[in-house]
């Protein structure tokens, strides 16, 4: 399982108690926890989409194609 996410506060703080409970059901599960993205939105006045948010999320989809295929592991 990876999650895939947007939060209001810097991510750290944001998205770091739902990052949790899904690791915990993971172990409870027995499913293999992969990692999170996490990316910040400024509000509606902003865009939340730009190329450093889309290179952060390509980068972490091939992360999880290397470990799926077993190159790497993430954690």
């Amino acid at each position: 399982m990876a999650i895939v996410t947007t939060c209001g506060y810097k991510p750290e703080k944001g998205a770091d108690l739902f990052e949790e409970g899904i690791r915990r059901y993971c172990r409870h599960s027995q499913l293999q926890y992969m990692g999170m993205l996490a990316e910040r939105h400024l509000g509606y006045q902003s865009a939340f989409m730009d190329e450093t948010k889309a290179a952060h999320a390509r980068a972490f989809a091939l992360k999880l194609c290397e470990a799926k295929t077993g190159a790497i592991r993430i954690l």
